[in-house]
């Protein structure tokens, strides 16, 4: 019987569930993925489509699907995880002696990603992905993310807005160490990162959107991230992914990652990623 992990979120969730499923995979589990729970979501940047397809050549995996099954998804888990048949994330982190069937997390663990995996998922990057905007050379990129962090009750509380405070030591830093690269702002939420800039009187900033003419999309924007030469994560698993997918051994990540004691054991920084301390 194949292990099912099963695909939930946008595309930076879902490449965090990949990774896992492949390192199960590499463990010798029989492994597919399935995105029965992918659906679009209006709060967020969830497309319901899975987006990993756009960025990989191929995924390496069988996908499954049962229509309808996100319908009853939390009933569904809730029984499965009962029955002994479903782990989550937090189960994945213990010893256990066998793989359950389903999987059912998130995933966002650096530990998943070992050197085998880097080098096989860097080799399934999509050509276009790997070559630069001519007109962008030599420059930081710095993800802002706003849109639901701020929306969502949850998300403030557990996830957390990274600060002013926050942006202003991300800005110091590309001062002091970067001001002869050019300094691009990548968001989903261009009010707020705007907002930002103007606050902290960032001038030399260019933003994604502008640059593209206000075509940009998020593929547009996983583009720009990974090929920076240097990378300012927010505490996204979108810009998590660009930093895991890039050239650069230059990474910037808030740390901790997120703000509440229920995502305390979330952590995809790389060990050789350099900490900016978190302000929410």
């Amino acid at each position: 019987m194949n292990t099912r992990v099963f695909l939930r979120g946008g595309l930076g969730n879902q490449f965090f569930q990949w990774v896992y499923a492949l390192s199960l995979h590499t463990n010798g589990q029989r492994v597919a993925l399935d995105s029965s729970f992918l659906r679009k979501m209006r709060s967020n940047q969830a497309t319901g489509q899975l987006e990993l397809e756009k960025v990989f050549t191929e995924l390496l995996l069988p996908i499954q699907q049962t229509s309808g099954l996100w319908r009853v998804e939390h009933v569904a888990t809730r029984i499965a995880k009962l029955l002994g048949l479903l782990q989550t994330e937090s189960t994945s982190l213990q010893t256990v002696q066998k793989v359950a069937p389903f999987q059912y997390g998130y995933y966002q663990q650096a530990h998943h990603f070992t050197p085998q995996l880097q080098q096989q998922v860097h080799a399934l990057v999509q050509p276009h992905f790997r070559h630069k905007d001519p007109r962008l050379t030599h420059y930081a990129a710095i993800h802002i993310r706003g849109g639901d962090y701020a929306t969502s009750r949850y998300n403030r509380n557990q996830i957390g807005k990274l600060s002013l405070t926050y942006y202003r030591r991300v800005f110091s830093i590309l001062t002091q160490q970067y001001p002869h690269l050019i300094w691009l702002i990548v968001s989903d939420d261009y009010p707020w990162a705007r907002h930002i800039a103007r606050e902290l009187q960032v001038t030399q900033a260019i933003f994604l959107d502008t640059h593209l003419g206000g075509r940009e999309t998020a593929l547009d924007a996983l583009k720009a991230l990974r090929n920076a030469d240097v990378l300012f994560c927010a505490n996204s698993s979108f810009s998590a992914m660009a930093g895991y997918l890039g050239q650069t051994q230059t990474v910037y990540a808030p740390t901790p990652w997120f703000r509440g004691p229920r995502l305390a054991h979330v952590n995809p920084v790389m060990a050789n990623w350099h900490p900016i301390e978190s302000v929410f």
